[in-house]
């Protein structure tokens, strides 16, 4: 059965990554690529979301007893 609570969770980690990215896309072109820690920020929020969502899609396919994907993005 999936677990609604984990992949609940797993999509708030989601929804705030790219609230944060929303955020770092309104800064100035130059002011951000001139600002290694926005640079560092987007490259963290963007990895985690996708995490995220590998995590999630691998939850569902285990508890379905699916075929393990040979890839992450098989998975997506």
């Amino acid at each position: 059965m999936i677990d609604e609570s984990r992949v609940l969770r797993k999509l708030q980690v989601v929804t705030d990554s790219l609230s944060k990215l929303e955020e770092l896309a309104r800064m100035d072109r130059d002011a951000f690529l001139a600002d290694f820690r926005s640079i560092d920020s987007a490259k963290h929020n963007l990895q985690t979301s996708i995490e995220a969502m590998i995590d999630i899609c691998n939850h569902i396919i285990s508890r379905k007893r699916l075929r393990a994907p040979a890839t992450n993005a098989e998975s997506l």
